[in-house]
């Protein structure tokens, strides 16, 4: 967890200094990252990659993303303010 917090953190940076090109690379980084996971959803690593995506543009992807976990957790107001 804490490599994507870092890749995130990472991708942060370099999106507010450079251009699509490393953005993208990031992107693809994350996926590697969540696709390494044992297979089982992982809450902060869907939240971490969903608001990525969303950083990018990619709202769609990260509201599917989102979705199932606002509807598990109702209450839960990360995911909710995410989702929005």
């Amino acid at each position: 967890m804490l490599i994507l917090l870092l890749l995130i953190m990472g991708w942060l940076k370099c999106h507010a200094t450079h251009g699509v090109g490393l953005r993208e690379r990031h992107r693809s980084a994350m996926a590697a990252a969540v696709d390494a996971d044992d297979g089982q959803p992982n809450a902060a690593i869907d939240y971490g990659y969903a608001l990525a995506l969303s950083r990018i543009g990619r709202n769609a992807e990260a509201a599917q993303i989102l979705a199932p976990y606002v509807e598990q957790n109702p209450d839960s107001k990360a995911f909710t303010l995410a989702l929005a």
